[in-house]
């Protein structure tokens, strides 16, 4: 099978470039593509990648897929446009979960909100599959050094995590775009809460006054032991959400994400503030929990990839995205 893996920073480079290599080795043809969004030179293995116009280079290559990083980026929308016109299947790619730098997951609709995971019928866990994730979550939270789903000793407060305001996230699956104005959002539903802001470690530091009943967190503290003593967790749809729901924290949503269509978290645009005061006052549920495992279980165990098994054929071969390719290519 004919690829092209588009790459456009050195992250996206290594992790696509051993992917490329486990293809080959898999009887594939892959090559590693400037994305349009790229800038400067680009190396894999000591071997520059070319640069050339995306229609020439589609043209050039004619590939059968290609695998792009996010495919809600900048100029990303080009590039589906240009497969679309010539019926080429995408594949996306995102870094993962628990932990999220050490993984990634592929999914052919997209990713985040547009993820095919959003919404999707998941059946309730059997014995031994509780009994799998239990075991995960306990060394995921041990390596953290934190109890999973057990309060801390600190005082009970909703913790508030801001986001990149230009994030692909924001930009598409958020109905709220400023970080002020959710921080003023969240104050103004929860007027008894204590409310920790938790800015984002990669944006840059927040410029605007907090509302009176609000703080920032403090910034020796990471973000597990905040989530420990936290007694409910507000957001727009960043991947906290995703390690509240480890913790099994009440969450409310305001933007959409995969965990949406769920019933993991409460979803703001189909709840009311009097539901949602109530909600982040009570333990979770025993039926939500379920729901909050069953989600769980499908990130962990069912999509998640780990970075450091792209390059072994071996691995790639038994993934759930190989095998979708196979039935495109014939190429086992």
């Amino acid at each position: 099978m004919r690829l092209v893996l588009f790459v456009w920073k050195d992250g996206v480079v290594e992790r696509f470039g051993r992917l490329a290599d486990s293809l080959r080795r898999l009887g594939h043809q892959p090559v590693l593509g400037l994305h349009p969004r790229s800038r400067g030179k680009l190396t894999y293995r000591g071997r520059t990648i070319a640069r050339e116009p995306l229609a020439r280079l589609l043209d050039r290559h004619q590939p059968q897929c290609i695998v792009l990083w996010n495919g809600d980026l900048p100029q990303d929308d080009a590039v589906k446009a240009a497969c679309r016109r010539r019926a080429i299947p995408v594949l996306h790619c995102e870094m993962a979960w628990f932990p999220q730098a050490d993984t990634v997951y592929f999914d052919w609709k997209g990713v985040n909100g547009a993820s095919s995971i959003r919404g999707m019928p998941l059946a309730p866990l059997d014995p031994r599959e509780e009994r799998e994730l239990a075991a995960f979550l306990n060394r995921h939270h041990a390596r953290l050094g934190v109890e999973p789903g057990r309060p801390g000793t600190s005082r009970s407060f909703i913790l508030a995590p801001l986001q990149v305001e230009s994030d692909s996230n924001i930009l598409k699956h958020s109905p709220i775009k400023s970080m002020s104005r959710f921080v003023r959002t969240i104050r103004r539903m929860f007027p008894d809460e204590e409310i920790v802001v938790r800015p984002h470690p990669k944006a840059r530091p927040p410029r605007f006054a907090l509302p009176r009943g609000c703080s920032y967190a403090d910034p020796t503290v990471g973000l597990h032991p905040l989530l420990s003593r936290a007694k409910a967790v507000a957001a727009l749809n960043s991947t906290v959400i995703l390690e509240a729901l480890s913790h099994f924290k009440p969450v409310v949503a305001f933007g959409a994400g995969l965990f949406s269509g769920h019933g993991a978290v409460l979803e703001a645009d189909r709840s009311t503030v009097p539901a949602m005061r109530a909600f982040i006052g009570a333990p979770v549920d025993l039926q939500r929990r379920r729901r909050t495992a069953s989600l769980l279980y499908e990130l962990i165990f069912r999509r998640t990839f780990y970075n450091s098994d792209l390059g072994n054929s071996a691995k790639v071969r038994a993934a759930r995205f190989y095998r979708d390719l196979t039935q495109l290519s014939g190429v086992r």
